[in-house]
């Protein structure tokens, strides 16, 4: 069994979990930002991959025990 994370590192974790949703969401801002199609593709897909990256690092951060809870909340959630 591993050891929890420390309050530094869960600090870490919550906040890139958050930036990673607001980096995906201004993936949607694109279109209306830039008016050249090849620099949206570009911008588009580098705040695509960051925050999927971003997001993997929060998840790394938090560990498995708050990423399965999490998990379990989101997925009640949705059932209702």
């Amino acid at each position: 069994m591993s050891n929890p994370p420390s309050s530094n590192r869960l600090r870490l974790g919550y906040s890139f979990f958050v930036l990673s949703f607001a980096l995906w969401g201004l993936v949607f801002a694109v279109p209306f930002v830039f008016d050249d199609n090849q620099t949206r593709l570009v911008v588009a897909g580098a705040l695509y991959a960051t925050s999927y990256l971003v997001f993997f690092i929060s998840s790394w951060a938090l560990g498995p025990t708050v990423m399965k809870a999490l998990k379990d909340n989101l997925t009640r959630w949705f059932r209702r």
